[in-house]
């Protein structure tokens, strides 16, 4: 029988009644009860008469043995063991998150003193970390205390990084006090790193600014750039002027750009207009401006057409016509189309018919022959007509020969394309 098919609580004591009973026999009804942790020397988390009792203020859990009720035990053992075979990671995952959800809050200690006697595998690291998720969840500061018990390594700096997201979205200033009065510092780093993350869904200004005392280096611009980004989704001008100021002018453009994109979601002109004006010409640039134009192309494609168009010719024209015709044409080739036939002879005209007829080869290869013979520069328009004899003679070899008898191409270019398919 599938541990998904029946009952948690079956499922995780079934498997394990001997188990069950030896624990219940042994202790006589008693609690289990597992190594003392003890609070470390008086520091700034040092209980608060005027905090204690409140969800995240200090408790005195750490400072007393902690318990965990026998079937609490056997729920952990038989996770243990029943799990650590489970290749379905999904459904592992869905065993440990129902399993944890059922502990007590009394139980998060004593199970995470149980695990720590355990040997390290993927199901005991979920175990512990959903355990300690929880924990940050109901007592923030208790596991605070917890954590500050554990030797350095990995498996702490994975538990300070846990409890500083869960901390930060709760309380970002106590959680951040926590950080800096009692961690070393590159702990300090990373947790505070963690908190800001955390904190770019609701606080991006409060982000922003731990991220301005972190030192300098990718990860820190990489937090800068997501924060900026989320505040401009909420306040753009605001994040437009905070961005315009950054003085390092590589972060600069990337700031710059995260803020166009962002505002690009909601008011696509405003957000071009100010790519274009604050942004140095350049890769940084032309990526914001496709970007913005890609997303206005699938709400209100003319519109983004006629602002594309109002660019001086260049690289930066070329790559939004581009993205534009390729979008359009995917969501209306009828109306974009139409759109073609209006404008003015010339170089942007010409790049997009070439995108146009290129996306039509494969579904309307005649359409996208007749497109391409009206290109009036003879070099664009030869080989866009030899790039559609070849897609076309991929997927219509018959109806292709014909239509490459009589185009207007060089005899040595038919005869390439005529070979295609031919067996050598």
């Amino acid at each position: 029988m599938k541990l998904s098919r029946i009952p948690l609580r079956l499922a995780l004591t079934s498997g394990a009644a001997l188990l069950a009973l030896g624990l219940a026999a042994w202790q006589l009804g008693r609690l289990v009860v597992v190594p003392s942790i003890s609070s470390p020397e008086p520091t700034a988390l040092a209980p608060d008469p005027e905090t204690t009792g409140s969800t995240n203020g200090p408790s005195s859990e750490t400072n007393r043995s902690v318990t965990l009720s026998p079937d609490r035990a056997v729920a952990l053992e038989t996770a243990c063991q029943r799990l650590a075979g489970d290749l379905d990671l999904v459904h592992r995952d869905a065993i440990l998150d129902a399993m944890i959800a059922e502990f007590a809050a009394s139980d998060l200690a004593g199970a995470l003193a149980w695990l720590a006697h355990r040997e390290s595998s993927s199901v005991v690291q979920g175990l512990r970390s959903r355990l300690l998720h929880r924990w940050a969840q109901v007592d923030a500061r208790a596991a605070a205390n917890w954590v500050s018990q554990l030797a350095p390594g990995s498996d702490r700096q994975a538990a300070i990084d846990n409890l500083a997201a869960v901390w930060g979205a709760s309380d970002l200033p106590a959680a951040t006090a926590w950080a800096q009065q009692t961690l070393a510092v590159s702990e300090r780093d990373a947790a505070l790193l963690s908190m800001a993350y955390e904190a770019t869904r609701t606080q991006p200004t409060l982000a922003i600014q731990i991220a301005s005392e972190l030192p300098g280096g990718t990860a820190r611009n990489d937090l800068l750039v997501h924060a900026v980004s989320q505040w401009a989704a909420q306040a753009p001008a605001a994040a437009a002027g905070w961005a315009g100021q950054v003085v390092d002018p590589i972060q600069r453009e990337r700031v710059l750009a995260a803020v166009a994109t962002a505002w690009g979601n909601t008011d696509p002109l405003a957000a071009g207009t100010f790519a274009v004006k604050t942004m140095t010409a350049g890769r940084s640039q032309d990526d914001a401006v496709v970007g913005i134009v890609q997303r206005w192309a699938q709400s209100d494609p003319e519109n983004a057409a006629a602002w594309v168009l109002q660019f001086p010719a260049g690289p930066l024209q070329d790559a939004a016509l581009q993205n534009l015709v390729q979008l359009w044409t995917d969501q209306d080739a009828a109306q974009a189309g139409a759109w073609l036939k209006g404008l003015a002879p010339g170089p942007g005209r010409d790049l997009a018919i070439e995108t146009f007829a290129t996306k039509l080869v494969p579904s309307f290869p005649q359409s996208a022959a007749q497109w391409a013979e009206t290109i009036a520069n003879d070099s664009s328009r030869l080989r866009e007509l030899e790039a559609i004899g070849e897609g076309w003679m991929a997927i219509d070899p018959s109806t292709a020969r014909v239509w490459i008898a009589q185009a207007g191409l060089s005899e040595s270019v038919k005869s390439r394309l005529l070979a295609l398919g031919q067996p050598r």
